[in-house]
């Protein structure tokens, strides 16, 4: 053992006895790597008892020959020589575990992505590299501490930020495995965007058909608390004990209105309507759909004139002109983020948008042909209200652009512009539909067969590049300069009634106030960063939060749905077990050194630093083990467990030193 001033390092008092492991990882590494040679390298370097080589450690027959050699030679503390241990950390601290050795005393040693991956060019290189790196991890395992756990109980309740097809199915999930579970929608109803879509893709059913049941089973499912209109504005605490404050919004109608209606027809202000993108009006009080959930009316204040004709014919005098803002408090375990996704608004003049009033975007096409939007489901020109008979859809507008945004959409974009022509065709069989496009990405179950039923009606694919659009200012027709890139023709100006863009997702407005919330990450596109994109993407870096849905990352409803249901299974998981063992890989402070500068808690992302009168002092919960307080202290008062100073030195000099 090891005293320090605060807290006693638990080093094991046997000598270390350390296994080298160096995984050949199929041409991964070997390919680079010589392993054998790294194998009989290892052999010198000082503690090492066992050293050998395997096609792939982490396999179980990996697991049993790794078991098989510590035990025969006696080892207490493994070396890995593989890939990141992000990927296969789990599965080698589990063979620790298993003989009885703290999973603490397992050093990993990236020989692929540090050397193999990067070196593929210089053989000699990599191999030299890789013995660094061997020599620097068994001068570190030499020297590793016991990492001390603590446990603590878990609330048995969940919140749900997003009330779209994701976040419902999620909910629905929680609340029938019996967990209390508080839904938070910022908007007045449940639904999210799949609420505005005529049909989805690639059954042609109509989209609240399916969606209508889901938020009326979520709007009776009991333990689903549903709070529409609100906000989250407050998150503390940490996995299993999170303390949350929700701003519920006042609607000026209270839960008595039964939705009929009679308001609406007296209230003589009008207001932009969001549910039908802009393109008609709505009443000062309103609901969004006929199908919203909750069936309660609200009143845009920024409208009303307070004549309070509605007032006067409401029969169950629901409308409370005094009515506040609620602040509720909501203790829980755990938290899905599935707060969705928006369509990506191109630069006014980009293409003619907000330029020329017949280029507009899906969205908007979904409203003009949904049987309750603006036009009762009549495909008419924004213009003069005519009936389009050309018709063009551009592909990958703000997507796969390095000037905008560099992601696909997942194909939604492709199989969205399938699905409106094909309806369009099959309304206007005389329409003649061009989709120009980059790619066309039908990478789904019976996605490829729709797109061949879509060729089959007529509709025409051009692959090509839109640049700029002209309008003909007497006829608002749209004059379009293309090539098809697969044909021998040249550059050809094609005329069209109406343009629609098929414009990319992005993140919903305003996730910027939870990221800093649930200090969760976001990946270069702006969604927020799963754990591990392919062996985890449903939780995240923060313990108890876990993404649904589009917040992740762009998906069709189908995989929106499933990944709503996988976030509720592993937030389940957690839930049904009474503890939460937290390794404690955190910061302490030796109050002693600490000179009470403040830096520390300024550069702690997680507020797990407060400066106290005698120095400062870290929650150990709150605590990420990140560094970033380490970094910063003037007086070297902080220090970081398992990461400790000495151990870096120790690694350091290995690397340094030649044999």
């Amino acid at each position: 053992m090891v005293e320090t001033k605060d807290e006693t390092v638990q080093y094991d008092e046997e000598t270390p006895r350390i296994a080298v492991f160096i995984c050949q990882w199929g041409l991964n590494i070997a390919e680079i790597i010589d392993t054998k040679a790294l194998a009989e390298y290892s052999k010198k370097l000082p503690g090492v008892v066992e050293v050998l080589d395997y096609i792939s450690l982490w396999t179980e027959s990996g697991a049993e020959f790794i078991k098989e050699k510590m035990i025969e030679s006696n080892a207490n503390r493994l070396v890995v020589g593989s890939c990141t241990p992000k990927t296969h950390e789990p599965v080698f601290k589990s063979i620790l575990e298993s003989m009885g050795i703290d999973s603490s005393y397992l050093e990993f040693a990236n020989i692929r992505e540090h050397s193999s991956f990067v070196h593929r060019k210089d053989k000699a290189g990599a191999q030299k590299v890789a013995e660094d790196i061997i020599r620097s991890a068994v001068a570190r395992a030499s020297v590793l501490e016991k990492i001390l756990v603590k446990e603590v109980d878990i609330t048995k309740k969940a919140l749900i930020i997003g009330g779209g097809v994701a976040g419902l199915s999620a909910g629905i999930d929680l609340a029938e495995e019996g967990f209390e579970v508080y839904l938070v929608e910022k908007s007045p109803t449940i639904g999210g965007k799949m609420a505005k879509l005529d049909r989805t893709f690639p059954t042609d059913d109509c989209s609240i058909w399916i969606l209508g049941p889901v938020m009326l089973q979520a709007a009776r499912t009991p333990k689903l608390n549903l709070y529409t209109y609100s906000d989250v504005e407050e998150v503390t605490g940490f996995v299993g004990n999170f303390t949350v404050k929700v701003r519920k919004r006042a609607r000026y109608v209270t839960n008595d209105c039964n939705g009929c209606g009679a308001c609406y027809e007296v209230c003589p202000a009008f207001g932009y309507n969001e549910f039908n993108e802009g393109m008609d009006s709505r009443r000062a009080i309103y609901s969004a759909f006929a199908q919203a959930v909750p069936s309660l009316a609200q009143i845009d204040m920024d409208r009303c004139i307070k004549c309070e004709l509605c007032k006067g014919a409401c029969e169950v005098d629901a409308i409370d002109f005094d009515q506040k803002d609620e602040l509720l408090e909501f203790e829980v375990g755990s938290i899905i983020v599935a707060t969705g996704w928006d369509e990506f608004e191109p630069p006014t003049g980009y293409l003619g948008y907000n330029k020329y009033p017949n280029v507009i975007t899906q969205l908007k096409l979904e409203r003009i042909l949904a049987p309750n939007g603006p036009t009762i489901g009549h495909l008419v020109r924004p213009s003069d209200g005519k009936e389009p008979e050309k018709i063009l859809f551009i592909q990958c507008v703000g997507s796969r652009d390095l000037n905008m945004n560099t992601y696909c959409s997942a194909g939604v974009c492709c199989m969205i512009s399938i699905k409106n022509s094909k309806l369009i065709k099959q309304h206007y069989p005389e329409a003649d539909i061009t989709v120009a496009y980059m790619d066309m990405r039908a990478a789904g179950k019976d996605y490829e067969e729709y797109f061949t039923l879509s060729r089959k009606e007529g509709i025409k694919y051009i692959r090509t590049n839109v640049s700029r659009i002209k309008e003909d200012p007497e006829t608002h027709n749209l004059k379009i300069v293309m090539q098809n890139t697969l044909g021998s023709s040249g550059l050809k100006e094609l005329e069209f009634d109406l343009v629609i863009l098929s414009a990319s997702m992005v993140p919903a407005k305003g996730v910027e106030s939870i990221i800093k919330l649930l200090k969760l990450e976001t990946s270069q596109d702006g969604f927020f960063k799963e754990f591990h994109a392919r062996l985890n993407p449903i939780d995240t870096k923060i313990p108890g939060i876990s993404l649904a849905g589009v917040s992740q990352g762009p998906k069709s409803i189908v995989e929106s749905i499933a990944h709503g249901r996988a976030a509720a299974s592993s937030l389940a998981r957690l839930m049904f077990k009474d503890k939460y063992r937290i390794l404690l890989i955190r910061a302490s402070a030796d109050k002693e050194r600490c000179a009470k500068c403040g830096l520390c808690e300024l550069n702690c992302s997680y507020d797990a630093i407060t400066i106290k009168d005698d120095g400062a002092e870290v929650n150990e919960i709150l605590c990420r083990g990140c560094g970033s307080c380490l970094a910063n202290c003037p007086s070297e008062a902080i220090t970081l467990r398992y990461y400790r100073e000495p151990q870096y030195e120790k690694q350091i000099d290995a690397i340094l030193e030649e044999i």
